[in-house]
């Protein structure tokens, strides 16, 4: 065998390495995806990246952002416990983010007297479940 032949040949043991890690860490990706899949968690890290980029997008913006009314805070506050009682806490921390509503939610009691609201316990339990 001469030079030129080792040098290929070594060039296609190097080439068929590195085609077989690129295939191992593939294969390493569908399965870890998989299993984040099937934990439920890929969702709920695909939604904090969201937030995450949300946040980065409108941080310099948030002393800009106007005073809201308080017919759109109350509004706001039942979208938050809508979205929180349906467990999406990611959507509730972007919600709050993109507009501009404290991080503080008001009482429930204070919300059912504003809003007229009486709870019966059917709206209760749905509480004690979230």
């Amino acid at each position: 065998m001469d030079k030129g032949q080792e040098t290929r040949r070594s060039g296609e043991k190097q080439e068929t390495r590195r085609v077989t890690a690129m295939a191992e860490s593939q294969d390493t990706q569908i399965l870890l995806k998989d299993t984040l899949e099937r934990r439920g968690l890929l969702r709920t890290i695909k939604a904090k990246i969201r937030s995450e980029i949300v946040k980065a997008i409108h941080e310099p913006n948030v002393a800009s952002r106007s005073v809201i009314s308080d017919e759109n805070f109350l509004i706001n506050e039942l979208i938050l416990e809508y979205l929180l009682l349906n467990k999406c806490p990611e959507t509730a921390s972007i919600f709050l983010l993109e507009f501009g509503h404290p991080d503080a939610q008001l009482d429930r009691a204070f919300l059912t007297k504003q809003l007229g609201v009486i709870e019966d316990e059917r709206s209760r339990k749905l509480l004690s479940h979230n």
